[in-house]
């Protein structure tokens, strides 16, 4: 998918504040990295004067190959959108954390605080320091027969210092807090 223009019958900008965008793709649409059981993906194109960022989160998602469709989405390659370099990832099925904070389910704060952890020790487990911590960047997803997991999102603010200062090891630690 690198470099290839990204083609859709249906696009659907799923926040007004970011360019985060939900492609239908067509059952013949080029497909390089995508399985064909794929219907839709996520296009998160490059914000303007965010250059860097953008560079940054497709690094990670290079470093962190592993941690792929677990606790991240999975990444199928670099397109272009409006003229922008894009990511092409998986779409996530959940709930933000926002959301649910805010929502009238009753799934208990307290039993968050495992799938955050596992998130964040994963993370560690790599070296990487998540430190755009807000609760729409965390989504609860149901794995039914009451299982759960937390997916991090947003990774233009993931770091992977060589060597960590010991107040940076609380960032990750913490962050299920």
């Amino acid at each position: 998918m690198d470099n290839h223009p990204i083609y859709s019958t249906n696009v659907q900008l799923l926040d007004k504040r970011r360019t985060v965008y939900r492609f239908t793709l067509d059952p013949s649409s080029y497909r390089h990295s995508i399985p064909q059981t794929i219907t839709s993906v996520i296009v998160k194109r490059q914000k303007n004067d965010w250059e860097k960022e953008f560079w940054n989160e497709k690094a990670v998602y290079d470093k962190l190959k592993e941690l792929q469709g677990k606790v991240i989405p999975s990444f199928f390659g670099q397109g272009y959108y409006d003229g922008l370099p894009a990511l092409v990832l998986s779409e996530i099925d959940g709930v933000t954390l926002y959301e649910l904070a805010r929502s009238k389910n009753d799934f208990p704060a307290e039993a968050l605080k495992p799938y955050l952890e596992d998130v964040f020790r994963q993370f560690s487990e790599y070296g990487a320091l998540y430190r755009d911590q807000r609760l729409d960047n965390f989504l609860l997803c149901d794995q039914g027969n009451e299982r759960f997991r937390v997916m991090a999102v947003d990774l233009e603010q993931v770091d992977f210092p060589d060597r960590l200062n010991p107040w940076e090891r609380l960032v990750n630690s913490d962050g299920a807090m």
